[in-house]
């Protein structure tokens, strides 16, 4: 556009621009002001003296003129709610509300909610059927994470720590081995993933 390459065109533009801003600011009241102040009677005397601290405007319906009211601070309200407004608000309002939790009794077993039907091992996944559903390592079922799928057990990581699944949910006995206890855990880290 040939035009705006001008500079004598984009300098009205821009006065163009600033005038329309300046009237969306405040319209031309601004305007008034400085004239009302500059040629009403007694503006030298007004402009040399300081306006009053504290000062309200009300307008005249009669006459349409704007009059200028001192006004003074009551000291006495001020002294009476001081303290009030210096010690409220007593708590952070913009603080949430967060509602007290019931203590809950001790988590369930893993083998109390989970039984585990089938395992598949794959060559690109291992998958196992946990409670009817197929899942595979890092889903989740009853509020546990499958950790990882081994051939006869299934280890999930739940609010106990990491624990088995076996098949029928108990632990098979073992030919000619002592009662164990627990189970040992399987190590932290997955070289799956």
């Amino acid at each position: 556009m040939k035009p705006l390459r001008n500079p004598w065109v984009v300098a009205v533009l821009a006065i163009l621009i600033l005038a329309v801003v300046g009237w969306q600011m405040g319209g031309w009241a601004w305007l008034k002001r400085w004239y009302n102040t500059y040629t009403s009677p007694g503006a030298t005397a007004r402009s040399t003296n300081s306006p009053p601290a504290v000062a309200a405007t009300t307008t005249n319906v009669a006459t349409n003129k704007i009059v200028r009211t001192a006004m003074t601070i009551d000291r006495t309200y001020i002294d009476a709610h001081f303290r009030a407004w210096v010690e409220s608000p007593r708590r952070d309002p913009f603080r949430m509300y967060v509602a007290p939790k019931e203590p809950q009794a001790d988590p369930l077993a893993a083998a109390q909610v989970i039984t585990l039907y089938a395992v598949w091992r794959q060559t690109g996944a291992r998958l196992a059927t946990l409670n009817s559903q197929v899942l595979g390592e890092g889903d989740v079922i009853e509020g546990f994470t499958v950790d990882r799928i081994e051939s006869d057990q299934v280890w999930v990581r739940g609010a106990r720590g990491v624990e088995p699944v076996y098949f029928g949910g108990t632990r098979p006995a073992l030919p000619g081995a002592t009662n164990r206890a627990s189970a040992t855990p399987p190590p932290t880290s997955n070289p799956r993933r």
